[in-house]
Parts: structure tokens; C-alpha cells; sequence
């Protein structure tokens, strides 16, 4: 096998592009730390938050400085983009909190300029990151120089304005010239890298524009990302807010409609429903969370059914509960049965002259709570099942506000029972999916 053997220039930008690996390997390694990137991304920083920016991007920093003193390899030095990064996308304080943790093992090691020269990096990349002139355009910084110059000259020429993209690369450039400036007065004091080769020399200045474009482009994928997931839950929410809106008006238009057929055939029976219905409208109109035990929804289907058995009597509307127990703890959206068992008791039981029987039962299965909505009606030939659940709002709402809170295969599930009548089941996970729908929809 033949020797390679390297001139200095040569190993100098080998070097450089290991530079540019050591920075996408750390800023890859930190945007795994939610921690960290809510603190990076969040819009009102505290004391704490930048705290966690200084002390996670700083010690990893500190170490590769660490390691070029102990073991003399300067590719894992990244003493002027660690603290500008640190700087323009956590604050001034960061910034220079990461220069001195940067800064101090090459003090220590006798480079006496290496703390301050630290913290002048991360204070101007803090004051930089601060001002308004740069708003988004912070994050549009690429991982290629020359791209970036073109971007800039073309948006001089063609907006006859300066890009303010142009503030971070000249501001870059600038520190680390004024580094090798005075790291050529007194070597010993101030670590560079040294080519002799003008163009060398600049390959290493576009290896320092690159390092800190990598780590931008990086946390600005993740930040984009973030920034999707929570669009993607808001709207969620307020998909959610509106299908359970229409629930309330609907069974209310139905209640009223059963009552006003009562009033002048029945009045004492009118004012039974009256008096229900009251109870039924405070509970719904005070304030209630998204998910209820499935007890609270049991009870408020109760308050429901007298209502309908009061309409249609006892002999005609007959109701069988076979409920677990165990279940009755388990959260399910609000307002998730009645839509239902209205359904039943009217596509069901009212067509039939003989009544007929709604069952409402609650299992466990398979790390699901399944729930069944049942009733001995007319019910529905197989090929118009599908159809049903696009009919209707009560049904169609449900099942959209289903497969909002857990996803698209939970959705209802439209049986026709072979003895006669309908079946509608519902499966609610009772695990951890269960729990992060709750935590998604709680915001």
C-alpha cells in the first residue's frame, strides 16, 4: 500500500472538512433534545432557556477545544462558530456564556487572547441575532458560500436593497480575518489555522461560513418541522371545536321538536320533558373538558333516554345497559354516545309500531375499549352502510371527531345485525394512544 503524505495546506483542508462533518454531527446530536429546541425556538426566552442554549451548545464546544489542546488535532476546534451560532439564535448572554466555556481550556493552556476573542464572537453574533434587520432571513443562511453570495448580489441588483443575509456572512467573515490578524502578531496567544496559500486561506474563511451555515440549516429543518406539527394540532383543535359545536344545536332542534309535539296531546308529559330537558342544557352549557369518563357520558345518555322514554313510553322505547365497570374511568370525547342513540331510537325504533330495544354496551378488547350502540329496528341494506356515515350530522360528526382525536382507522364501524336492526362500534384506545389524543386535543 503506498504513503500518502500531505502538505501542510493539504492537511489544513482536510482538516476543514472535517470541521464541517464534527458541526452536523453536534447540531444533529442537539435538535434530538426537545428540551433544547423548545428552548432554541421558543419566543419568550427566560433566564432558564437560555441557560439550557448556553450549557447545551456551549460544553460540546468546550470539549472539541479541549480535545485539539490535549491531542494537538484541530478539527474538532469550532472556537468561532460555536459562539456566533450560539449567539445569533440564542442571545447575547448565550453567546458569550458559550465564548467563555469556548474560550477557557486554550486560556488555560496559555492562549491568552482565546477567552476574550471567544467572547467578542459570541457577543456580536448575539447583537447581530438580536437586531430586527434580520427577522427570518437568519434562517435562510445555507451551508454554501457562494450560493449565499449569489442570493445576496441578486437580491442588491434586482430590490436595490441590501439582503440582510449579507449582515451574518460579512460580520463571519470579518471576525475570523480579524482572529488571523491577531492570531499572526503573537501565535502562541491565539490558535488559527495557518495556510500558505492565499487560496487556502480563503477555502478556510468559506469553511467557517459553511460550519455556521450547516448548524443554521439544521435547527432551521427542525424549527420548520415543529412549526408544522403545531399548525397541523391547532388545526385539529379547531376542527375538533367546530364538529362538536353542530353536536349541541342539533340534539337540541330534535329535543324540542319531541316536545312540541307533546304539548297539546299530553301536557303533563310535555312538562316531564321540560323539566329533563333543563337538566340535560345545564350540564351541556357548563364549561367541560374535551374527554369526560365514560361514566359522565353514561349518565348524561341516561338524562337522554328519559326524555325518550317519556316521548315514546316504556313499553315501546325499552333500553339494556351492559356496561364493564372497570370502564366507566375510561375518557372518551364529550358528547360521543347521544348523537348515537338518538340515531338509533330514530331511524330504529320510532319507524317500527311495535318499538324496540336500543343496547348500549362497553367491553374490553384487544387494549380498546369497544363500545356498541345497538337497536332491533328496520336497519339498512349492507351496500348503503357505507353512505351512512356521510348523512346526517350527528353520525357523519362523530365519526370525524373520532378519527380527529385518534386517527383515520378510528372511526365508526356500521353494522347490519342479522336478526334485524343496526350496530355501531366504536374503539377507544385505552393505552398510550389514548392518553397522547388527550394530550394533543388539551393542547
Amino acid at each position: 500500500m503506498r504513503e500518502v503524505t500531505l502538505t501542510g495546506d493539504q492537511f489544513i483542508l482536510v482538516i476543514v472538512l472535517v470541521k464541517l462533518g464534527v458541526m452536523a454531527s453536534l447540531a444533529s446530536f442537539l435538535v434530538r433534545s426537545r428540551r433544547f429546541t423548545h428552548a432554541l425556538f421558543t419566543t419568550h426566552r427566560t433566564p432558564g432557556t437560555q441557560a439550557v442554549i448556553a450549557v447545551w451548545l456551549g460544553l460540546p464546544f468546550m470539549v472539541g477545544v479541549l480535545l485539539r489542546v490535549v491531542l494537538n488535532y484541530e478539527a474538532f476546534d469550532l472556537s468561532l462558530g460555536g459562539p456566533y451560532v450560539a449567539g445569533l439564535l440564542g442571545g447575547i448572554h448565550p453567546g458569550m456564556v458559550v465564548g467563555i466555556l469556548v474560550g477557557a481550556p486554550a486560556f488555560a493552556h496559555g492562549e491568552f487572547l482565546a477567552l476574550p476573542a471567544g467572547v467578542a464572537v459570541g457577543l456580536v453574533g448575539g447583537l447581530i441575532g438580536r437586531g430586527r434587520l434580520l427577522g427570518e432571513s437568519i434562517w435562510s443562511i445555507t451551508p454554501i458560500p457562494p450560493y449565499d453570495l449569489y442570493k445576496v448580489l441578486r437580491h442588491g441588483v434586482v430590490a436595490r436593497a441590501l439582503d440582510p443575509r449579507a449582515i451574518i456572512l460579512v460580520s463571519v467573515l470579518m471576525l475570523d480575518m480579524v482572529r488571523d490578524f491577531f492570531s499572526q502578531l503573537e501565535p502562541a496567544w491565539l490558535h488559527t489555522l495557518d495556510p500558505v496559500h492565499p487560496e487556502v486561506q480563503v477555502a478556510v474563511w468559506a469553511g467557517t461560513l459553511s460550519s455556521v451555515g450547516i448548524a443554521i440549516k439544521i435547527f432551521n429543518s427542525v424549527r420548520i418541522e415543529s412549526k408544522l406539527e403545531d399548525q397541523g394540532r391547532l388545526l385539529a383543535l379547531a376542527r375538533y371545536e367546530a364538529l362538536r359545536s353542530q353536536i349541541n344545536p342539533h340534539f337540541l332542534f330534535n329535543t324540542l321538536n319531541s316536545i312540541s309535539s307533546s304539548i297539546r296531546t299530553d301536557s303533563d308529559r310535555a312538562r316531564a320533558m321540560i323539566v329533563k330537558l333543563s337538566a340535560i342544557l345545564r350540564r351541556a352549557l357548563e364549561p367541560h373538558e374535551d374527554f369526560v369518563p365514560l361514566r359522565d357520558e353514561i349518565e348524561f345518555i341516561d338524562a337522554y333516554l328519559d326524555i325518550e322514554t317519556v316521548r315514546f313510553g316504556p313499553r315501546k322505547l325499552r333500553v339494556v345497559k351492559e356496561i364493564d365497570p372497570s370502564l366507566l374511568a375510561v375518557p372518551v370525547p364529550s358528547m360521543l354516545l347521544q348523537p348515537l342513540v338518538e340515531n338509533a331510537i330514530r331511524h330504529g325504533i320510532a319507524t317500527s309500531l311495535d318499538g324496540g330495544t336500543v343496547v348500549i354496551r362497553a367491553e374490553r378488547a384487544d387494549g380498546h375499549m369497544l363500545l356498541t350502540i345497538a337497536d332491533d329496528g328496520a336497519g339498512m341494506p349492507e351496500d348503503q352502510l357505507a353512505a351512512a356515515l356521510t348523512r346526517g350530522i350527528g353520525i357523519r360528526n362523530v365519526n370525524e371527531r373520532l378519527q380527529v382525536a385518534y386517527g383515520p382507522d378510528h372511526g365508526l364501524e356500521l353494522k347490519s345485525r342479522a336478526l334485524g336492526g343496526m350496530e355501531v362500534r366504536i374503539a377507544i384506545p385505552t393505552g398510550e394512544r389514548g392518553r397522547q389524543a388527550m394530550r394533543v386535543m388539551s393542547g
